[in-house]
């Protein structure tokens, strides 16, 4: 081959490349597809950027074995390779959740990314721990590091670890990203193979997939012993990933295989590479922004048309008995909830009856833990109101009845009656509205004639239920009005905002979910932030299978119906 043609992917191409990889994530990633869908997707993607990837290489005239590192390592090279995962992961983690307290969210991600059987589950399993780490070692530590790799070779492990990094889209789990980005780099470079790059970039996701599947089919309880478990494992193994990691570096010789041609290229090819990375730098901009403002401020950019509409399922009488629990998961009490609907008058009833018994988490414990006399309000405000509610509630006992039309679910009346402690409540709506309480005190921007809130008004305790007729979708956020009580007892109207954060699995004593989560946000008469949340299940019918009221969470246990049944 003639010694002037380049040997290596020149920037441009590379850049080039990586631009149109991008596009095909962004126009790809469809948050409506169902799991076995989003997998299908996933690998027909990874396999197709590897085959325009091989275009690339064959329009630049590289020879592709020697350019992807395609030689075969000596065993004890992989279980060296295989020995850095753990320390890597428990960094990886360690940086992850670093940057979501720093952050203050994680990132939402949509339900059909958690398997729901078996099938879906090894399906998870193939894409994750063999397709992705196949396909995304060829591309990057490949192809696009080469490009990077002159002058100095060590720099193209660095900058194609960190385009690595940013290829996923996510700015909160950037970081986290980082160490095994730079070390599936160096170690592809030292070694001059590409295989134990694969072999550590597999381990790393078999450990997440492992993690993944636990949440689906897993309880609460049998989620953190995993998660514990590898935690402890992979601490206990950090030193012995360390040492692996340091002897690779001693055993194996930088690979200097191609030669450094890039001081006779074009102009074009010199210096063109600018351009492709501008855009990439932009569109990782844009996206890290667009994540922090959609998970930190949703209301500032979101104000979707709400809309609710009923099932047929939704016709004849279903019950469902909630178990009420406290933060630690223990059973304070019981709800009963019964929805009935007709034909004639198109009208569903709800009617529900809750009581819980009262607790503090603090008196719980065992006495010299109580001695400390450990107090909240030390801590940061949102430390401290998440505590607050969270260690201690009185014992509660409501009961409500709401009347909502068909199909669209529109509020006609509410009785809500509620005891707490010594103390009675009582919320009614019915129209004409009452007025409102006081100033919107949650989002000045957002008026109660915004368009979002179409004429509905969501109250308290009752939204959780209705909320099952939601149409559910990323990202979606809408301004609504909210039926509330003030100090004096009184009813009244304020603003308030319901986001659509994402899927979430949920385990309850009826089974394991694949779930909606929805918060519903909005500020009381003494400016404080309130928030409850409700957790659905994404298959119709979206039965609500968990809602938090800040205090207690109320639980799927039991479904009895009576009517017509969906079919399974």
């Amino acid at each position: 081959m003639n010694s002037q043609q380049p040997r290596r992917p020149t920037r441009l191409a590379a850049n080039l490349y990586l631009v149109l990889g991008i596009s095909v994530l962004i126009v790809s990633a469809s948050p409506k597809v169902s799991t076995p869908q989003r997998y299908a997707i996933g690998i027909a993607v990874e396999v197709g950027l590897v085959a325009l990837m091989l275009v690339f290489a064959r329009l630049e005239r590289l020879p592709i074995g020697e350019t992807l590192r395609l030689r075969r390592p000596e065993t004890r090279v992989l279980l060296l390779a295989l020995a850095t995962v753990p320390g890597l992961w428990i960094a990886g983690v360690t940086l992850n959740l670093l940057s979501s307290l720093v952050l203050g969210y994680t990132t939402s991600v949509a339900p059909a990314q958690y398997p729901a059987d078996a099938w879906q589950a090894l399906l998870l399993a193939v894409t994750t721990v063999f397709v992705a780490p196949a396909c995304e070692e060829l591309m990057f530590r490949g192809y696009i590091q080469r490009a990077y790799e002159a002058p100095r070779p060590w720099l193209g492990a660095v900058v194609g670890g960190v385009l690595f990094a940013a290829y996923h889209l996510r700015f909160q789990g950037f970081l986290g990203l980082v160490p095994v980005s730079l070390a599936l780099g160096l170690i592809a470079w030292r070694t001059g193979s590409i295989v134990p790059a694969m072999v550590v970039h597999a381990g790393f996701n078999a450990i997440a997939t492992l993690l993944l599947v636990s949440a689906s089919f897993l309880s609460t309880r049998g989620v953190g012993t995993v998660g514990a478990m590898l935690l402890c494992a992979a601490a206990l193994a950090a030193p012995v990933s360390i040492l692996a990691l340091w002897m690779l570096w001693r055993a194996s010789e930088p690979d200097e295989a191609l030669d450094r041609t890039s001081s006779r290229h074009s102009v074009i090819l010199r210096w063109g590479w600018i351009v492709p990375a501008l855009v990439l730098v932009g569109v990782f901009s844009y996206a890290g922004m667009s994540e922090v403002v959609l998970n930190r401020h949703p209301e500032r950019v979101l104000d979707n048309h709400l809309v609710l509409s009923t099932a047929p399922t939704w016709l004849g009488t279903e019950t469902w008995r909630y178990s009420i629990q406290d933060r630690l998961g223990r059973e304070r009490g019981e709800a009963i909830c019964t929805r009935t609907g007709a034909r004639s008058p198109a009208e569903i009833v709800l009617t529900c009856e809750a009581h819980h018994t009262g607790f503090d988490l603090v008196e719980e414990l065992p006495r010299p833990f109580r001695d400390l006399d450990f107090q909240p309000k030390q801590l940061p405000s949102g430390l401290t109101d998440l505590l607050s509610s969270a260690r201690a509630a009185e014992p509660t006992t409501w009961s409500l009845t709401a009347q909502w039309s068909q199909p669209d679910l529109r509020l006609r009346t509410l009785s809500l009656h509620e005891i707490q402690g010594v103390q009675q409540y009582q919320l009614v709506y019915a129209e004409p509205l009452p007025a409102p309480v006081g100033e919107e005190t949650f989002s000045t921007e957002a008026p109660l004639s915004s368009s979002g809130s179409s004429g509905y008004h969501l109250a308290l305790r009752e939204w959780a239920w209705r909320g099952s007729g939601l149409a559910f979708e990323l990202p979606y956020g809408t301004h609504v009005a909210m039926v509330v009580r003030n100090q004096n007892g009184e009813s009244g109207v304020t603003s308030a905002f319901l986001h659509v954060r994402g899927g979430e699995p949920v385990w309850t004593p009826a089974g394991n979910y694949v779930t909606w989560r929805v918060d519903l946000t909005w500020g009381d008469e003494m400016g404080r932030v309130r928030k409850e949340s409700a957790w659905y299940r994404t298959e119709p019918p979206h039965t609500l299978v968990r809602y938090d009221d800040g205090s207690v969470s109320y639980v799927l246990a039991e479904i009895q119906a009576d009517g017509p049944q969906p079919v399974e």
